[in-house]
């Protein structure tokens, strides 16, 4: 190869034909200078790809090439990229939770709200409205057929008490019973329930 050069350089000064031809056959054989692949390269390599790889580095312009992977640019780039999905999983969490305590709120709002109205007592402050636990009771009473006792000891100022501190005919009676029993009488014998105590509530 480097006699052919110094043979270039001794007649570089000459423009003919053979002479172009020759410079041109030179430097295409460069690209074949530093191939040291082994002589029987070929049947050696016992990998397809790699095989492939060193046929191409062989033609005319050297279409393949062998490169690697930076590994510390990979890890790096897979780190941010498990970061950016990390925060974006606790963004979604945290909105989540927000929304899940506004609904709360909310329901606890109108739930208050509610409790509130209930609770207020009507334009005449002696009729209160039955609650649905309270008609379930009730229907269970006619059902079972319960009666009560035949004596009466419901007064006026026992209904103003009741109606003061707004206590509704469910309590009225648990309270009313509570309150007979450590005076000494017995309640069987007493007319304690529900519509007795709406119907003196409402002609008090």
């Amino acid at each position: 190869m480097y006699n052919h050069w110094r043979n270039l350089q001794k007649s570089a000064c000459r423009r003919s034909e053979t002479q172009e031809e020759n410079e041109r056959n030179f430097i295409s054989d460069l690209n074949y200078l530093f191939d040291i692949a082994h002589a029987n390269a070929l049947e050696i390599i016992k990998i397809e790809e790699d095989r492939k790889l060193l046929l191409s580095q062989r033609e005319s312009g050297w279409t393949g090439c062998l490169m690697g992977i930076d590994m510390k640019l990979a890890k790096r780039e897979e780190r941010v990229l498990l970061r950016v999905i990390e925060q974006e999983n606790k963004l979604a969490k945290t909105h989540h939770s927000s929304e899940i305590d506004d609904n709360f709120m909310d329901s606890s709002e109108e739930s208050s709200g509610t409790e509130d109205i209930s609770d207020q007592p009507g334009p005449s402050s002696s009729i209160t409205q039955p609650s649905l636990e309270e008609n379930i009771d009730e229907q269970i009473e006619l059902r079972m057929g319960i009666v009560g006792g035949m004596k009466c000891f419901l007064t006026p100022k026992i209904m103003a008490v009741l109606d003061r501190f707004h206590i509704s005919q469910r309590s009225a009676v648990y309270f009313l019973e509570a309150v007979a029993e450590s005076l000494g009488h017995n309640i069987d014998e007493l007319t304690i329930n529900r519509n007795t105590i709406q119907r003196y509530r409402e002609d008090f």
